[in-house]
Parts: C-alpha cells; structure tokens; sequence
C-alpha cells in the first residue's frame, strides 16, 4: 500500500501544482475575454 500512496502523492502533487498555475492564469485571461465581449 505505501508503494501506491507515494506513487499517488508523486503524481498529485504536481498535478495539484499544474492546477493551480493554470487557474492562475487563466482566471484573469478569463476575466479580460469577458470585459471584452462586454465592451462590445
């Protein structure tokens, strides 16, 4: 079992990581598009 909860924890962790920098971008790039069509 500890074989495959550091296996899990190995890929989480940087998924998580991943995750949350692509949130953190493209929440304000989000935010623009739509600023954007309101603008229009």
């Amino acid at each position: 079992m500890t074989t495959i909860n550091t296996f899990g924890a190995l890929i989480g962790i940087p998924v998580g990581v991943i995750f949350l920098l692509a949130g953190a971008v493209l929440l304000p790039l989000w935010q623009i598009t739509e600023d954007n069509k309101r603008n229009d």
